[in-house]
């Protein structure tokens, strides 16, 4: 898989559309930091720290005038757990919708965080 996105923080830091990312962590909103957290609770942590190893990349999505939060757990092999879909508000957007095949589909994205690129 290649991945290709202009990360926004530049300088580790961004806030935007109630997201927000400090020192390359995601701060804000809380259910997003909790589902970045539960996909790197799936692997192994790192054996020498303990610590999560991430693997996702975060990023926003424009469809029809409104903004959605694609999740792309690089790691995973699985297309539907590897690619999620919610609304800003953290409302799942179901695998089977057509909602879920449009956003897939969707070229307007803005890649937020990933990290390795903090």
């Amino acid at each position: 898989m290649v991945v290709s996105c202009n990360m926004q923080n530049d300088d580790n830091n961004f806030s935007s559309k109630d997201i927000t990312i400090k020192n390359g962590k995601i701060q804000s909103p809380k259910w997003l930091v909790q589902k970045i957290d539960s996909i790197a609770d799936r692997y192994n942590r790192n054996p020498d720290t303990g610590e999560r190893i991430y693997s996702s990349i975060v990023s926003l999505v424009e469809h029809k005038g409104k903004e959605y939060i694609h999740i792309c757990d690089v790691l995973s092999s699985h297309s539907i757990y590897g690619n999620l879909y919610f609304t800003i508000s953290g409302v799942p957007i179901e695998p089977e919708s057509n909602l879920y095949a449009e956003l897939s589909q969707e070229k307007d994205r803005t890649g937020l965080w990933a990290p390795w690129g903090n």
